[in-house]
């Protein structure tokens, strides 16, 4: 293998890193951003009662909400663009290597992958992961404006 290619196939492993690492911030951030949603949902609804005092914890859920699917957006573009540069790179060393390369292989493997997801995996395959991530996040978002509008039309909990 000469120099260059050397080069090509170290650069294009520390962008794959690097993309795994945007990816695992992303799962991470969402995972700990859950668990403070979840708290914040268990405290708001702990009297079995929304009401205006719970405002300030369901502001808050919202916040994080919102920030968590800007997040994700965010990590889901740095960890694109690695890729992307990895691909490119990958590319490069098809371009000067001999049969099968890269391309035929890949062809071949995004072929059998689409046969076996037809259908409504078809629809999944369009849609790409980055929706569910950032979904998630809006979904705790809505939960807690839908939360905080009630909170604000209660004006007294029933007593127990």
């Amino acid at each position: 293998m000469d120099d260059k290619t050397e080069l090509h196939w170290r650069y294009l492993k520390d962008n794959l890193d690097h993309s795994r690492h945007h990816e695992t911030l992303r799962a991470t951030t969402t995972n700990a951003l859950l668990v403070l949603a979840g708290a914040g949902f268990t405290v708001a609804g702990y009297d079995k009662c929304i009401q205006q005092t719970d405002l300030p914890v369901l502001a808050f859920i919202g916040i994080l909400g919102i920030f968590g699917a800007v997040f994700v957006a965010k990590q889901t573009e740095r960890a694109d663009a690695h890729y992307e540069r990895a691909r490119e790179l990958r590319d490069a060393i098809d371009a000067g290597t001999h049969a099968p390369g890269f391309e035929v292989l890949r062809k071949s493997a995004d072929k059998r992958h689409k046969q076996r997801y037809s259908g409504f995996g078809a629809w999944l395959r369009w849609q790409g992961l980055r929706n569910f991530w950032i979904l998630m996040h809006l979904l705790v978002a809505a939960l807690a404006g839908l939360l905080a509008y009630s909170a604000a039309m209660t004006t007294a909990c029933p007593t127990q």
